[in-house]
């Protein structure tokens, strides 16, 4: 179980650099909206042009589930420090066969580190859209 972490934890090492690199130099004194998440969030390119005049940032990495949104959280959100928080995963979770109740686990976890690291501050969930590629769920 531990190697088959590891292999999923390797492959999102590099975008999480990224994400951290990216915060680092452009969000130190904002207060954006953070819209954290899977792939879904990562590939909405003109979130930014979309949001203005609202500050928003990107913070989706592609094929997270809510269990990788837990584990990287210090890493992506440690030069963040949002006004409010945008949670969007769930589709991976349900195509990995991952039951309701862990789901519902890993989204309470996330929810519990965002109010620690930042406070009681609003925090909207997406829910999971259809998807053709996973009907059969």
């Amino acid at each position: 179980m531990k190697e088959e972490l590891d292999t999923e934890k390797a492959h999102w090492l590099q975008e999480i650099r990224e994400l951290r690199e990216t915060t680092k130099s452009s969000h130190q004194n904002q207060r954006p909206v953070a819209f954290y998440g899977s792939s879904s969030i990562r590939m909405w390119q003109s979130l930014k042009q979309d949001l203005l005049p609202i500050t928003a940032v990107n913070l989706g990495f592609g094929g997270s589930s809510y269990y990788w949104c837990n584990y990287f959280f210090e890493d992506v959100f440690e030069f963040v420090k949002p006004s409010k928080v945008v949670l969007y995963a769930g589709d991976n979770d349900l195509g990995n066969a991952v039951s309701e109740i862990e789901i519902i686990n890993s989204v309470e976890q996330l929810l519990e580190k965002i109010e620690v690291k930042f406070g009681n501050i609003p925090v909207a969930i997406i829910s999971v859209k259809p998807s053709p590629d996973r009907s059969y769920l």
